[in-house]
């Protein structure tokens, strides 16, 4: 009947030519599932396996857990490079030379064998000679330090990282930065082609057995290139987890993710803090070993955390998906038969051929569909197959349609990549200017850290309240304004003359820092859930990383607000105000995503700029 049929084709075409016919069962009747039911099915899958069961707390957990490991090694120069008081060495012998009736004479101002009164004064980074009250010479550190704690309590101390080399202790998280960059886009636009679970765990793993051996680095230059590779391998980690994650909840339950990940960030910065100073008094290379030692449990971790089966589906991978599936339905008491009934809605069983058709008559850019009666009905690929007698075309690869080139080709994509970059940056510069300022709010530089962080819980607390409520544009749009009018606020006061009268004005001005600091903090966790829905599965977290890409060049502009503020003291605060009062302008050409399906397809992109912006309360209830 095949051969026959193809002979039908020839006489259409009118070919003398040769027809090579190349023809192979695909998959006997195999079920192929339609782009249009994808996220209707996958909800309804979601719901039917029980939305929170044991088996989806398990992934929740073992997907979420690596937030501490990713807060550790961020935040952990804070604690192991932190500035350790120090001198110049004393020195066994340091010659003065001097003119004396027309000659010079050298002496030895250690032995002080003359008639002058010599003395000398061991500063941070010169010494000085002294006679009297005249200050005679100065020299810089022959010797090199002497340091008030031992020299391994902090790297700036053991690789002398202090004096003319002060600026490169910050060159560590400007390279940390510098990587954070690389993996953001790397290892997102990976996990895209190849599946989350295969990057996330060559990050994770690759990110522990890099931390052991930063605790061993010889020198400030391998120490240098650890954390670079810290920093790629960490996003590597975190942003996969995070894309997982949204990926594992149905659609009125996607903001968990989020919710718990704000605590859970806040928590692993307050667990930095508590083991940095339990470690206070012993070397950094252990204290190192310890926050590698969080991500031990990688090692074992492949066998219990499976797959996005959303990302499954969108990539074809039916085999992988029933087993997941099954083993979803027996963790949860869920009868497997009724999960796949489910799952089989959309879909229709098909026995594909593929036939090539070579023809002088047909250029090399024609597209050709047939019809059973043997007419042509459309151009559309010189691939056909046949679905349970019928020819037809089919679409081998249907996840082709979105690589790299959409972001470019598709004018909505660039424009909401350009906006969610955009977004990112502001709050990440402002975030982490103001988070420079946290060591003046106590002498302590591990108490002014707590309270930093601590003051970040209500941000946490009003996410989680507002986010499904109000939706993700509303909450950007209100945050973000309400932290330009405080950072205003603030940059008025501290620079207005006058003020510095009114009582109380220290104690005005630092609770107004607090509250723009709690909105750039909550503006930040609704970021991480709004990007993530916005993008099509086969794009999301390629789009969610060159998102976070930006938010690491507003990390390494940030610490450059302390120089930036000694020669303009209200630059930063007019300059994070503008950042963040243009936001609300951006985003009313974004769509609403709360209570939406994820899109799965580019198509079902452009439909999420087509329904209204009010949250759809309706369809965020579960069953």
């Amino acid at each position: 009947r095949l051969e026959k049929k193809v002979v039908s084709w020839s006489e259409i075409f009118n070919c003398d030519t040769y027809f090579s016919t190349v023809y192979h069962q695909y998959r006997s009747r195999s079920i192929k599932m339609t782009y249009s039911d994808q996220n209707t099915v996958m909800e309804d899958v979601l719901q039917t396996l029980r939305w929170f069961g044991p088996y989806q707390r398990i992934q929740f957990f073992m997907t979420m857990i690596p937030v501490l490991a990713c807060a550790l090694h961020i935040m952990s120069v804070i604690f192991i490079g932190r500035p350790v008081k120090h001198q110049c060495a004393a020195v066994d012998s340091l010659n003065l030379t001097i003119q004396e009736d027309g000659f010079l004479r050298t002496y030895d101002v250690m032995k002080n064998h003359s008639q002058y009164n010599f003395t000398v004064t061991y500063r941070e980074c010169s010494i000085d000679v002294n006679n009297g009250n005249d200050t005679i010479m100065t020299t810089s550190c022959v010797s090199g330090y002497q340091y008030e704690e031992p020299a391994d309590r902090s790297f700036v101390s053991q690789f002398d990282l202090v004096c003319q080399r002060e600026s490169l202790s910050d060159v560590s998280q400007t390279l940390l930065a510098f990587g954070m960059m690389f993996g953001a886009f790397g290892f997102t636009a990976l996990s895209d082609r190849f599946g989350r679970k295969p990057m996330y765990m060559l990050s994770h793993f690759c990110l522990f057995i890099v931390a052991i051996a930063t605790a061993f680095s010889p020198n400030v230059t391998i120490f240098f290139l650890l954390r670079f590779l810290i920093g790629a391998f960490q996003q590597g980690v975190g942003l996969t987890s995070n894309i997982m994650l949204v990926e594992l909840l149905p659609k009125a339950r996607r903001s968990l993710n989020s919710q718990v990940g704000c605590f859970g960030w806040s928590a692993s910065l307050m667990i930095l803090c508590l083991i940095a100073y339990l470690t206070r008094n012993i070397s950094w290379h252990y204290t190192e070993l310890i926050f590698a030692a969080c991500s031990a449990y990688v090692l074992f971790q492949w066998w219990i955390t499976d797959e996005s089966i959303r990302w499954l589906v969108t990539n074809e991978r039916h085999k992988e998906v029933e087993r997941i599936l099954r083993k979803a339905a027996k963790a949860n008491n869920v009868d497997f038969q009724t999960v796949m009934s489910v799952l089989n809605r959309g879909r229709r069983p098909a026995t594909m051929v593929s036939v090539t058709i070579t023809s002088k008559s047909i250029s090399e850019d024609d597209q050709i569909t047939l019809s059973t009666d043997g007419q042509i009905t459309e151009k559309n690929d010189t691939n056909f197959g046949v679905l349970n007698g019928d020819v037809s075309t089919t679409r081998i690869k249907p996840a082709d349609d979105m690589r790299l080139s959409a972001f470019v080709k598709n004018k909505r994509v660039f424009m909401v990549t350009a906006i969610s970059c955009y977004m990112w940056f502001t709050d990440s510069v402002t975030y982490y200017g103001l988070l420079m300022t946290s060591s003046s709010l106590a002498d302590s530089p591990y108490m002014g850290f707590f309270l930093s962080v601590l003051a970040e819980m209500p941000s946490n607390v009003v996410f989680t309240v507002c986010v499904d409520r109000i939706g993700r544009k509303r909450c950007l749009v209100i945050f973000h304004i309400l932290s330009s009018l405080s950072l205003l606020t603030t940059t008025v006061l501290s620079n207005l003359p006058a003020a510095g009268s009114v009582p109380g004005i220290n104690v005005i001005i630092l609770c107004i820092t607090l509250l723009g600091k709690f909105a750039v903090s909550t503006s930040f966790s609704v970021l991480w859930l709004y990007t993530a829905e916005l993008f099509p599965t086969n794009l999301r977290n390629t789009g969610f990383g060159v998102a976070s890409l930006a938010a690491r060049i507003g990390g390494m502009v940030a610490p450059y607000s302390r120089t930036f503020s000694r020669h303009l003291p209200w630059g930063p605060g007019a300059v994070f105000t503008t950042l963040c009062i243009i936001v609300p302008v951006l985003m009313r050409f974004l769509p609403e995503t709360a209570g939406q399906e994820l899109p799965q397809t580019l198509e079902d992109f452009e439909k999420l700029f087509e329904r209204k912006d009010k949250p759809n309360m309706q369809k965020m209830e579960t069953k």
